[in-house]
This record gives C-alpha cells, sequence and structure tokens, in this order.
C-alpha cells in the first residue's frame, strides 16, 4: 500500500491554487500581526493553520492504492456420450461402453476426473442431442444412456461457446463417434483453437460378427394427411441381412388394430424389396399407424423391426364431382391441380366409351353405365365441373337436377370442348339457364393463337382483386369457342388481349354460382411457364382462386368444427422446429382473433409443454391460410408427441382440437453400433488434441492443456472523502469562532 495525490486540476494547476491559498493567508495575517500578537492570539492563529491544512489536504486529494495478486487455473471440459449406442456390450467385454466411460473417469478406475482437478478447474457434461452440465455426481447418479442420437459436433461447438476467451484450454470426451446429428464434428474441431482429447469406447465387429442376422423397416412412404373415404397407398421400404431367403410377413396397424397385412421375400439374393398395403380411411381423425415385421431369435437389433408414423385423416366437406370425356390434356392438368387441393374432396366421372363410366376418387370405384346424379348425391355436393361431354351423356332428369342444383347454392362450371358447344351442347336446355352465356347451335370451337388479359369488371372480382399479374404475360391460348351473348348478370373475368371475345365469364344464379370456360386450353399456361418471366404459376393460381371463390365461405364451412390443429409437418428429426397452426372460428362472427389459445404438448416421456399460440401471419407454414393463431417448439426426445389446443373467449372455452406427430427414429443409435475410429481420431488431429483408447486414457493428465493466469487488483481508497475529514475541519473552525468570541477578537 503506498499513498500518492490524485490531483483533481492536474499537478501544475492544484499546486498553484494551494500556493495562491497560502499566499493570501500570509498577507492577511501579516497587515494584522500587531492584533493577534499574544497568546490568545497565537492560539487563534494555529487552529485557522490546521483548518487550512485540511484545505490543502482536500485540494489535493490524498489517496491509498493496495494492488492484489490472484492466480486463476484454466478450466477443462469434460464430455461424455449419453446417447444409446453407449449401452452396447461389447463381444468379449462384460461392462457396457458407458460402463467404462463411468469407470475411466470414477474412483472405481482410473479416477481421470479427480486427476484433473488436482491440476485445475474440471467441468462435467453428459451430451446426446443436446449438451448439458452435471453436477459432480452426476455420473453416480446416471444408470445408462438414454439419448435419441449423436451429435458429437454440437457438443463441442455449444461447450466451447459457453465459455469466455482464454477460460477454456482443452476439452476432454469420450465416446464411441456414432455420430448422426447436429453440426460436422470435423468441421467443428478445425475451427476451435484448443486441443480435443478423445477416448474412443468401443469396437469394431469383426467380419464374423458382421454376418449376424437382422431384418430391418428401413423407412414408411406414405400420405401424411388423407381424405376420409378416399383409398391410399402405404409403401414399407425393407432390408435384411444373414437371412436365407424367405417370406416376411408385413403389418399394418392403426391404432393398435391391424389393417391390412402382406408378405415380402427377402434374404441374402434380394436384401431389399418393399411392400405395398392399401387401405381407406372412413372417419376423420388423427391416427398412429405402425408398421411391423416380426422379431426373429438372434437379431442384431430388435429394435429397428417397426417403425410409427401419424396420419390425419380429414373430410374437408367441400366435395366437389368431376365429369369428363376420354383423357385429353385440359383435364390432365385441372385433374392435378384438384387433386393438389387439400380443401376439397374430389370425385370423378371418367367416360371411357360410349357406355362406360369409370369412377374415381373417394366413390366406391368401379366403372358405371351412367353416373347416378341423383337428388342424394348432388346434395353432398359443393362444386361439380363438367368436362366436354355433351349433353347426351346425361338424362334429361339429370340436367333437371343440374339447374336445380345451382339454384339451390351449389356452384358449377362448364368447361371448353368440341362436345359443350354447338349442336350437341346444352343450348335449350335447363342446364342452359344458369349459365352466364347464352348457348346456341353456332357456337363455334375455334384454333388460334390468343393472349388474354383481366377484364375491367374482372379485376374487382375476388378471384382476381388481391392478384396483381400482367395476364397479357402468360402463355398464349390455343383454342377459343365463340357462343352468344353475355346475359346481363355476367361478369367476364378474362378476356382476349384484343377484348373482342370472352374467355372465362361467371355468374351468381339463384343461391349458387356459375362459370363458363369459352377455352379447352387453360393446361399451356402451365406447359409455358418457363418461358415466360412471371414468377408465378398462373395455371395453379387461376385454378385455386377460381375453386375458392366457387366453396361456400369459411365460416359457413367452418361452423361445426370451431378448432383446428395443423402442425407444418407429421414427422420431425431431433432438434427441428415444429411451428404449430390454429384455426378458431366463432360460428356467429367469422374467425375468432381475440381468442385464448393455449397448446399442451404431451413429450414421449409424459413430461407437458403449456405453450401459448400468438395470431401471426402463417403463411410460411400453411398453404391455404395466411394468418392464424401459431406457436412453435424445439423436441429433444424421440417418440410421439401428443398436442392439444384448446381456445377459449370471453372466459368460455369455444372447443379443442388433438393431433399426433412423430419426433426421429427411436432406432437411430443402433442402426450401426460399431465405433467410429476413423472420425475420432480425425476429431483429435484437426484439433491438435490426441487420440486415446481406454487402456490409455490416463495419459490424458499428462498431455491435458492447462494455463495460469495471474489477475492483478488494484483498490484505491479516497482518504480525503472520509467523514474524519469534515468533522475534523467543522471542530477546528467551531473552536476558532468560539475562541474569538470569548476573547473578542478580530
Amino acid at each position: 500500500m503506498h499513498w500518492f495525490f490524485d490531483y483533481p486540476w492536474g499537478p501544475a494547476l492544484t499546486w498553484l491554487v494551494v500556493f495562491a491559498v497560502l499566499a493570501v493567508l500570509a498577507v492577511s495575517f501579516w497587515t494584522i500581526r500587531r492584533e493577534i500578537w499574544s497568546a490568545q492570539g497565537m492560539s487563534v492563529i494555529g487552529l485557522r493553520l490546521l483548518a487550512l491544512a485540511i484545505v490543502v489536504f482536500l485540494l489535493l486529494q490524498p489517496q491509498t492504492k493496495e494492488v492484489t495478486s490472484t492466480v486463476l487455473k484454466s478450466h477443462v471440459a469434460v464430455l461424455v456420450d449419453t446417447s444409446k449406442s453407449m449401452s452396447v456390450r461389447d463381444s468379449g467385454r462384460s461392462k457396457t461402453r458407458f460402463e467404462m466411460a463411468k469407470e475411466i473417469l470414477t474412483a472405481t478406475g482410473g479416477d481421470l476426473l479427480e486427476k484433473l482437478k488436482d491440476k485445475g478447474n474440471v467441468d462435467l457434461y453428459q451430451f446426446s442431442t443436446t449438451l448439458e452440465e452435471m453436477p459432480p455426481d452426476g455420473l453416480a447418479q446416471l444408470e445408462k444412456p438414454e439419448g435419441d442420437s449423436t451429435g458429437i459436433g454440437t457438443a463441442l461447438s455449444d461447450a466451447v461457446g459457453s465459455y469466455g476467451e482464454a477460460e477454456l484450454t482443452s476439452v476432454v470426451i469420450l465416446t464411441d463417434g456414432r455420430d448422426n446429428s447436429g453440426q460436422d464434428p470435423i468441421e467443428v474441431a478445425k475451427s476451435l483453437q484448443l486441443p480435443v482429447f478423445v477416448v474412443g469406447i468401443g469396437e469394431v465387429a469383426q467380419d464374423e460378427e458382421r454376418e449376424e442376422r437382422d431384418y430391418a423397416v428401413e423407412s414408411v412412404v406414405y400420405d401424411r394427411r388423407v381424405i376420409v373415404n378416399r383409398k391410399t397407398d402405404v409403401q414399407v421400404n425393407l432390408s435384411s441381412f444373414g437371412f436365407p431367403m424367405r417370406v416376411v410377413p408385413v403389418s399394418f396397424y392403426i391404432d393398435g388394430h391391424m389393417e391390412k397385412s402382406t408378405e415380402v421375400s427377402l434374404g441374402t439374393q434380394r436384401p431389399k424389396n418393399q411392400g405395398v398395403m392399401t387401405y381407406m380411411p372412413t372417419v376423420p381423425g388423427t391416427y398412429n399407424m405402425v408398421v411391423k415385421i416380426p422379431v426373429e431369435e438372434g437379431e442384431l437389433d430388435d429394435q429397428n423391426n417397426e417403425k410409427t408414423f401419424t396420419v390425419q385423416v380429414i373430410d374437408p366437406v367441400n366435395r366437389l364431382l368431376y365429369i369428363e370425356n376420354e383423357p385429353r390434356w385440359e383435364a390432365k392438368f385441372i385433374n392435378r391441380e384438384l387433386n393438389s387441393n387439400r380443401n376439397i374432396n374430389l370425385q370423378a366421372y371418367l367416360k371411357i366409351t360410349q357406355v362406360k363410366t369409370l369412377i374415381l376418387g373417394s366413390l366406391d370405384g368401379g366403372t358405371t353405365s351412367k353416373p347416378p346424379l341423383d337428388d342424394a348425391e348432388l346434395a353432398e355436393l359443393k362444386v361439380v365441373i363438367i368436362g366436354d361431354v355433351g349433353r347426351n351423356f346425361f338424362t334429361d332428369e339429370q340436367i333437371m337436377r343440374l339447374a336445380k342444383f345451382v339454384e339451390s347454392g351449389g356452384s358449377l362450371v362448364l368447361l371448353g370442348g368440341k362436345e359443350n358447344f354447338g349442336a350437341g351442347g346444352f343450348g335449350g336446355t335447363p342446364l342452359a339457364t344458369v349459365l352466364p352465356v347464352v348457348l346456341t347451335a353456332g357456337d363455334e370451337y375455334l384454333e388460334a393463337q390468343n393472349t388474354v388479359k383481366v377484364a375491367a369488371e374482372g379485376a374487382a372480382h375476388p378471384i382476381f382483386q388481391n392478384t396483381q399479374i400482367d395476364w397479357s404475360l402468360a402463355p398464349p391460348l390455343n383454342t377459343l369457342m365463340t357462343t352468344g351473348a353475355l346475359k346481363a348478370g355476367a361478369t367476364t373475368l378474362l378476356s382476349t388481349s384484343d377484348g373482342r371475345f370472352p374467355v372465362v365469364v361467371v355468374q351468381n344464379y339463384g343461391q349458387g354460382k356459375a362459370v363458363v370456360m369459352l377455352t379447352d386450353s387453360t393446361w399451356k399456361w402451365k406447359v409455358g411457364q418457363a418461358n415466360t418471366q412471371l414468377p408465378h404459376d398462373l395455371h395453379k393460381l387461376f385454378w385455386a382462386n377460381l375453386v375458392e371463390w366457387l366453396l361456400p365461405k369459411k365460416s359457413e364451412r367452418r361452423q361445426a368444427r370451431a378448432v383446428e390443429l395443423f402442425t407444418d409437418k407429421d414427422e420431425y428429426e431431433l432438434n427441428e422446429r415444429v411451428h404449430l397452426i390454429v384455426n378458431v372460428t366463432d360460428p356467429e362472427r367469422g374467425v375468432a382473433r381475440d381468442a385464448l389459445v393455449t397448446c399442451k404438448v404431451q413429450t414421449p416421456d409424459k413430461k407437458i409443454l403449456t405453450l401459448d399460440a400468438q395470431w401471426s401471419d402463417i403463411s410460411a407454414y400453411s398453404a391455404s391460410e395466411r394468418e392464424g393463431y401459431s406457436t412453435s417448439f424445439t423436441p429433444h426426445k424421440s417418440g410421439k408427441y401428443s398436442i392439444t389446443a384448446i381456445a377459449e373467449q370471453d372466459g368460455a372455452e369455444i372447443g379443442r382440437a388433438e393431433v399426433s406427430m412423430v419426433v426421429g427414429d427411436p432406432s437411430l443409435e443402433f442402426r450401426n453400433t460399431n465405433i467410429d475410429e476413423e472420425l475420432l481420431k480425425q476429431l483429435a488431429a484437426r484439433s491438435e488434441g490426441k487420440y486415446y483408447r481406454p487402456a490409455e486414457a490416463g495419459n490424458i493428465i499428462n498431455d491435458v492443456v492447462y494455463q495460469e493466469r495471474k489477475i492483478e487488483e488494484t483498490v484505491k481508497h479516497e482518504v480525503w472523502n472520509s467523514w474524519w475529514v469534515l468533522i475534523t475541519f467543522v471542530a477546528l473552525m467551531t473552536s476558532e469562532w468560539i475562541m474569538r468570541k470569548k476573547r473578542q477578537l478580530a
């Protein structure tokens, strides 16, 4: 400790002020020297001089400075792999890999942790999918490894990133190297500024051990979202090794009940094969499905003989019937767009001969001589699209029913074609009454190139009002129908670019809607898209908007389902963000924007996460919605997640919805259990560390890098800024004042 002055105005100016004060005081004393030249006067002078000394003391601001030194030892992070592959007991070993790692680190074996602690600070971590710091007794409490994947690169990156500069000097990692998730460990190692000392635990199976037998369900190909009463396929990809050729039974379960089964040949001559099973769900809902094959005795891994997945069966309510002649380009591309629209349930009749019609979609299948199109069938439909079949395809009663269908609130689209217009068309029939154009026997089918534009009245129509696109840039159509005049209530949406001919005409009729397409070549917009400068798929956009307008309003469609819950996917990898989308509808007011929406997520280990969903832009996660309630979470454990969305409004529950999903692959850690020594050796080399086998792990204590840092801390004490200085000054001035008054001195 030593003293110093902290000059408030710099040394020169401060001393100048001090001398100035002393000079002024000296002059004043000199001028009154005769008056105070006595014992009493000298006492007063003494008190004043002491007070002046304190003033000078304050001006110079004396301080003490004390320097203390502290020696800091650096940290070493010890990372232990706790993924499921560490539960493997290698051939000839009495302990699992994880038990060997514990033995190396604790007093039962090499006691590496305590030896490292003797040299510096040691921090213990466990890792699998994520990195987690462990308490000092964490290893003793951990009985077995249960991680669903191994992310070595992510663990290293997270561990190093949690320390400040120069705090961490080495990393020790004990693992079998079966890296299967997260960041590339080699790339992470190259970016580190410190060595990684790797202990590789595990064995490489010998050739004869590789011939151990195993069956596996490699993958399942399926539709994550299917429409009720529509047939769909489940494709199962299987593999085997070590087994002779045989027929393997494959079973397909829905919510625990076996739905279908098939047999697949597998063996040495055919180590990979696939089976396909077809099912047709009849009830909407979310179903947990399992595909499995029997576990045979002696299999290397009995965890990979089945796969679980989730399928959402929906009833979009909006059933659409498409009636078409023999296949043509227009029908092919329209059918693709309709099938991809998840808001509709597509049914179809395809005329293949004069007396035979093929039934497609979610109907019963097969063929019929004529479609029924009775009142019961039409009552289930929202939209009917009539392809180029002509009036003779229908009976007079069916044409009458179609006209009443529109009057009663249904929507009808008449597509362009040679059969629908002219002498064999619908002119003069009850159906012609509901259409927006007058059909005549003289209607013509023209083959000519025509570009289109949005008509002035069409730009304000719901189909186009939110679509800022220059349709004149679209590929030209090559067909056109000429008809009679437009009816009084008709609206032209698209016309030829010269304005001479309408191309798409719509009108409201009764409670329904009717559309006439005066071309059969909108498919040209699709195939010619690559040659345009437009960033949109015009064919998809047009038909999606048209169908959306033809369907009943969303508020009408959703009255029966107040809450709908969706995930942006149905299967996720570990640590992949899950987005939940919730639609909430108030039957009286439509979409409810002011609801309180909560999502409860049950994880595979039965924990419950409670998430608040907020109204936001969901267009990135939903193909059909722009806004809705959403929230998200990141799963760190593989298995089934059950989610419930609950919506409340004004303190009362509106409704709730449930959905399930599958995260990760529970068998991922057992697909290949051999130690990956090549990866671990590269990891050590790229970080300028070292690789060890378990028997060599004790050498780490000699190789690990420790550093000591001496930190000096200077502590200053402001002596002048103390209570006793003030009290002394006040006491001196008070005493001087009392003495002067008592002695009647000036």
